[in-house]
């Protein structure tokens, strides 16, 4: 029959399954003082550890005070590190968030290797520019461009959505000189298919590579298409 689905072939052919997030909030607790402020974030040591190899080299036990677990980061920002704790502990970023925002707390997971939570950051920024109809503001561009190396696929996420989104009458303001280069040349690249969205069928694209043991889910689906929306602030 046409338009009949084979189950056992979908069924089949689907990636196996991976095991659902969980999180265990039971063990030591060790504080962590952030910003110049030393906003204090009391965080569960297997919890970060675990999710960083930054955070496990840092709170080793011989680097400890007096037996105590405390670390000390006052050069880092306040908002992107909670963020970065949201998304360690709920294994999600809410894209109700400005994409600066979350540029900050994807430079701020490249700083902590934490491979991840980079693709739960890639995750919710395509959700925004889905759902939302949103697109990275210059801030943002500058953040990300500033923070990440050369290959970093953040960085192609945001050029895809720049040569879609931007027009003939786009000008530069005090953005990115190396994102500018880089904008021309994927521009030029999509010229000829300006009506698809690179980045809409799957966030997995622009993922970073994981461990294969990861319970983390890798595999999700963007959101569902939409017109072009607007820039954030």
């Amino acid at each position: 029959m046409t338009g009949q689905v084979d189950e056992t072939q979908s069924e089949s052919s689907a990636p196996e399954s991976k095991k659902p997030f969980s999180i265990d909030l039971s063990g030591e607790i060790v504080k962590v003082e952030v910003g110049e402020d030393r906003t204090i974030f009391h965080v569960h040591k297997d919890i970060i550890c675990n999710a960083s190899p930054f955070f496990s080299n840092a709170l080793k036990s011989e680097w400890m005070n007096n037996g105590k677990a405390s670390l000390d980061l006052h050069d880092v920002d306040v908002e992107a590190f909670r963020l970065y704790l949201h998304g360690i502990y709920t294994n999600s970023i809410d894209p109700l968030h400005e994409f600066s925002a979350m540029a900050q707390a994807y430079v701020l997971g490249e700083r902590f290797m934490d491979r991840d939570f980079l693709n739960i950051v890639i995750d919710a920024m395509v959700k925004r520019s889905g759902e939302f109809r949103r697109w990275p503001s210059y801030e943002s561009v500058n953040v990300i461009y500033e923070g990440t190396p050369c290959d970093s696929p953040v960085r192609r996420l945001f050029l895809d959505i720049w040569a879609h989104k931007t027009q003939d009458t786009w000008g530069p303001q005090n953005c990115n000189a190396e994102f500018l280069v880089d904008l021309v040349k994927a521009m030029a690249t999509n010229r000829d298919r300006r009506d698809k969205k690179p980045w809409k069928p799957q966030a997995s694209s622009y993922y970073v590579d994981v461990t294969a043991d990861s319970s983390k889910d890798s595999s999700k689906d963007s959101s569902k298409d939409s017109s072009d929306g607007t820039s954030d602030e």
